[in-house]
This record gives structure tokens, sequence and C-alpha cells, in this order.
């Protein structure tokens, strides 16, 4: 006879103890523990690769999601200087690598971070973002010039519409 282990999840900021490993905060002053795989996605604290480590010893498998290239910022980003090891020396880009480097399996939303970062991770999956188109109501468009749709903070972008503009004025 086949036995399942009944799945539980929770989604949730991170919560750790060195008895427990990781867990999901479910409250300000609780959190649920008892999990056998974590996910974890832009955690860029200087103590959370040693925090990996002792999970990993206890049992827990740590998958990192990873879907921007915080590697190969452009300056004009506002995460560049956000992320900065020489401006920010707890939260910084630097500690990022280290997470992602300690991971037991890295997803990524794109072909181009996994080669990125298949030197440096045991396992790597690409797991590609998306959408449901159904949940948007489409919309007229009524004007003749023709309008950027963009979803997101633009000041995070590293001049993605920028590059569009040679498109939109020929149109």
């Amino acid at each position: 006879m086949n036995t399942v282990k009944h799945l539980r999840t929770a989604f949730g900021p991170p919560a750790f103890t060195a008895e427990y490993g990781f867990g999901v905060r479910v409250a300000k002053e609780q959190a649920q523990f008892g999990f056998d795989v974590i996910v974890l996605k832009m955690l860029m604290d200087r103590w959370i690769p040693k925090y990996m480590q002792i999970a990993q010893s206890l049992g827990q498998k740590i998958i990192v999601d990873v879907d921007d290239h915080y590697d190969g910022l452009h300056e004009a980003n506002q995460a560049y200087d956000k992320t900065d090891p020489e401006k920010n020396k707890i939260t910084n880009r630097y500690h990022y690598r280290a997470v992602i480097q300690q991971a037991d399996l890295l997803t990524v939303s794109t072909p181009f971070l996994a080669e990125y970062y298949e030197p440096l991770v045991k396992d790597v999956r690409v797991v590609r973002n998306g959408i449901n188109p159904n949940q948007f109501e489409p919309r007229k468009h009524r004007s003749v010039k023709p309008v950027l749709g963009w979803a997101g903070a633009m000041g995070w972008r590293s001049n993605d519409a920028e590059t569009a503009r040679p498109w939109l004025t020929s149109s």
C-alpha cells in the first residue's frame, strides 16, 4: 500500500529558528514551522545564507526563485543603488548571490537566467512567469497614436521603455 504524506503549504514572510529552520510568519509574533521544502524569493539579508545552512542541516530543502538579473542592473534602475553592497552592507545583491549559491534548487523565469546561474548552482530549472489573460478586461484603443501598456513600476526598469521609443515614434 502506498502512503501519501499530507502536503501542507503556507505563504508569507519567512520566519527562522535554529531548532526548526525556516517557517512562515502567520502573525506578528507567530510562525508556522515543520516544512520539508521552503521557497525563498528576493532575500538579500547577510544572515540568510547561514540560516539556509542551518535549515539544510535540519533536513529542509530550499528552493530560491529568481526572476530578475540583479548582477546586470543598469545604474539608472532604482534597484541598483538600493542593492549596492557599498551603500547597503546588510541587505544587498552580494548577499543575494550567496543565497542563490546556497540553494538546493534554483528556479528562474528565463533561459538567460538559467544559463547565467548554472555554473553557480547544483540544480537550475526554468519556470516561466505567466499571466491569466482572462483576469483582464479588454479595452478598446481609441487613439491614433500608439499606446504602450506597462505592468509594474517604471523606476525599477532599466531603460526598457526607452528601448521602444524608436519603434513608437515611427508608427
